[in-house]
This record gives structure tokens, sequence and C-alpha cells, in this order.
């Protein structure tokens, strides 16, 4: 049986872990964009580094990791949801947002240039007019920028983009 339950996060500065609550419809895109951008990141096959100090970057043919530990609030997911802080876009700013499926979490980099709150967002209405967007909103990205799967935090992109 699926989990049709959300396994979007947010990474907060204190790295604990809060869960960010999504609409039914939108589940699947959400799920869709971090998976597929996490395929991007780290193609089928590619030749894999143990960070060592030095980075050497063949073109694309490889990919840098180190082994890692997440921080211990990533143990309580994807079966503890319920024990978890929801995200709280008026009050938190975390560090990252990321996504968990099968075993890997797809991370971004998250700032305040993510935040649209605090910017005058138009959104386009019928007739070819804008208004001003006045609700609270962030952007998630169409790339990740790091991912983490069986003791392995890979950091090409985050470290070269």
């Amino acid at each position: 049986m699926k989990n049709n339950m959300s396994q979007f996060y947010a990474l907060m500065p204190d790295n604990t872990v809060k869960h960010i609550p999504l609409k039914e419809e939108i589940i699947t895109e959400i799920k869709n964009l971090f998976i597929n951008s996490g395929a991007t990141f780290k193609p089928e096959g590619i030749e894999e580094d143990v960070f060592d100090g030095n980075i050497v970057s063949r073109n694309g043919e490889n990919i840098t990791y180190v082994h890692y530990d997440l921080p211990e609030d990533f143990a309580r997911i994807p079966c503890n949801q319920a024990d978890m802080s929801e995200y709280n876009i008026n009050e938190d700013m975390p560090k990252s947002i990321f996504y968990y499926d099968d075993g890997k979490f797809y991370f971004q980099i998250f700032n305040k240039k993510n935040m649209l709150q605090r910017k005058m967002v138009l959104r386009f209405e019928y007739g070819n007019v804008f208004a001003k967007m006045n609700n609270s909103a962030f952007i998630v990205e169409d790339k990740i920028h790091a991912l983490y799967e069986e003791g392995k935090l890979y950091l090409f992109e985050m470290l070269f983009s």
C-alpha cells in the first residue's frame, strides 16, 4: 500500500526537523520534482568519489560524497510525523527543505531569497491584469543541492553551483 502522506520537511538551524504539510493534489508533483532532480543530480551509474580534501571534477563523470550521520531528528522520518512540529511560514526560517522517498533524502538549500512574503509579488488575474499577492509563500526550486542515501551525503552540486 502506498503512503500518500507528504514526506516534505524543513531542516531548521538547530538541526531539528519540521513537517511541511501539503495539499493532497500537489504531493505527487512535489515528490516528482525532488526525485527527478535527484536523478539529474546523481545519474544511475555515475562514478562516486569519497571526499578526501581534494575535489577532482571530471566534467560530470563523477560525484563527490562524505560519510555522514544525519542529525537525530531524522530518525523520526517517515514513520513518526505525528510527533513532529509543523513548519510555520511566519515564524520559521529553515536552512534547507527536503523530501524523503524510499530511503533517500533530497535537499535544497533554503534562505530568505526563497521567501515571497518580504517581496512585492504580482500575480496574474483574469483580463490581463496583475494584482499584489498578499499571501505568504516560498519557492521550491527545480533542482536539489545535496542527496543523502545509505550513509553518504553527496555534495557535488552544493559545492560547485
